[in-house]
């Protein structure tokens, strides 16, 4: 699925604030929850929730508790931590929302069932703010061929959504060998992909390191990895963009 920031959206809202990876940090979540204003900004959540913290339990309960609740202007991305099998297997490792859940509430089965299930149906693959910005969990790959593509990706697609990793090179695009899913993709797919979508920039997650001290930025600048959590010994931050006037995204450290 995707979701668009339509000119209604923007005309009505002053800012856009992006938080990144959370993976169970819940001071981290809760300074972005401190720092989000519901009367003026949207606020996207590029996925991978749970898992290495200790509380991606209360943080997936919470923020399902705010999208039942019908909120145009909470958005939340899927992430490669948030693949699981219909029953409730999850597609990576390690998972420790399982081990989590039993801990809290008695059993993974019927959170899955109650709360995890529904969660997930309300996950996009990605975001645009057209003529802007793509917002994806992990990267890019050439089954992008137009907006289309990102309303209901193919599954090869979805797993390079939630998969793929960025290279230094200009690496037009192969196999990530280091995870066994997604791709490796390098400058000019970068390039070439926000000309078809006709963006400027892409804004992603997944590497929780390579932005640990702030926002990495390659590609000739339409590239910026963020995460929000201090899970990896990071300095987790929100960035802020304007709306009104789009330009420069704004560092808001938490």
């Amino acid at each position: 699925m995707l979701f668009m920031i339509d000119e209604n959206l923007r005309k009505k809202y002053a800012n856009l604030k992006v938080a990144g990876d959370l993976h169970g940090d819940w001071q981290a979540f809760k300074a972005i929850e401190n720092n989000f204003d519901s009367e003026n900004d949207i606020l996207i959540f590029l996925g991978d929730y749970a898992d290495r913290g200790d509380h991606g339990l209360e943080i997936i309960e919470t923020l399902y508790s705010w999208v039942k609740k019908g909120a145009e202007n909470i958005v939340l991305l899927k992430g490669n931590h948030e693949l699981y099998s219909p029953e409730g297997l999850p597609r990576f490792r390690p998972c420790d929302l399982t081990l989590e859940s039993e801990q809290k509430r008695g059993g993974w089965d019927a959170f899955f069932r109650q709360t995890m299930k529904p969660f997930l149906s309300r996950l996009y693959h990605a975001a645009l703010l057209p003529g802007e910005i793509l917002f994806v969990h992990a990267g890019v790959s050439s089954e992008i061929k137009n907006i289309d593509s990102l309303r209901n990706p193919e599954l090869s697609l979805e797993r390079n959504l939630l998969w793929s990793d960025p290279v230094e090179d200009d690496t037009y695009e192969r196999f990530n060998t280091m995870r066994g899913e997604g791709v490796l993709f390098g400058e000019s797919l970068t390039k070439e992909i926000c000309t078809r979508l006709e963006v400027k920039k892409i804004i992603r997650s997944h590497q929780p390191t390579l932005a640990s001290e702030k926002p990495h930025v390659t590609h000739d600048g339409r590239l910026i990895t963020t995460q929000s959590t201090s899970s990896y010994n990071g300095k987790p931050c929100l960035l802020n963009i304007p709306l009104k006037e789009t330009g420069e995204w704004e560092l808001i450290e938490l």
